[in-house]
């Protein structure tokens, strides 16, 4: 049985797609808006970055994604999605790189 504030479990079972690497090297670093994730990543759709990367097992609770209010160029008020790996999907991408790394020095 989970402990009520427990933090939510993510896996990561690793990729190769250098687009999926640059975008978890940076979201490492800090979170980031979908317009900034599609120049990182050099993808035009940065939303299914994001879904693809959580389909290898970090899903919303290792990846998840914040709106914030913001005004667009027109001046409209809008919600603007920030995507941030938690501290679960940084554990678990943390995890896969330690490993990754071990495998490529044997």
């Amino acid at each position: 049985m989970s402990e009520p504030h427990s933090t939510p479990s993510a896996r990561f079972f690793g990729t190769d797609n250098p687009r999926y690497l640059r975008a978890l090297q940076a979201l490492l670093t800090r979170p980031m808006s979908r317009s900034h994730l599609d120049e990182v990543a050099g993808c035009a759709n940065g939303p299914d970055l994001v879904l693809n990367i959580r389909e290898l097992g970090l899903g919303k609770a290792g990846l998840a994604c914040t709106l914030i209010d913001d005004t667009d160029r027109d001046g409209r008020k809008i919600k603007r999605g920030v995507y941030s790996l938690t501290n679960a999907g940084r554990r678990a991408v943390m995890v896969w790189l330690r490993m990754r790394d071990r495998k490529a020095v044997e």
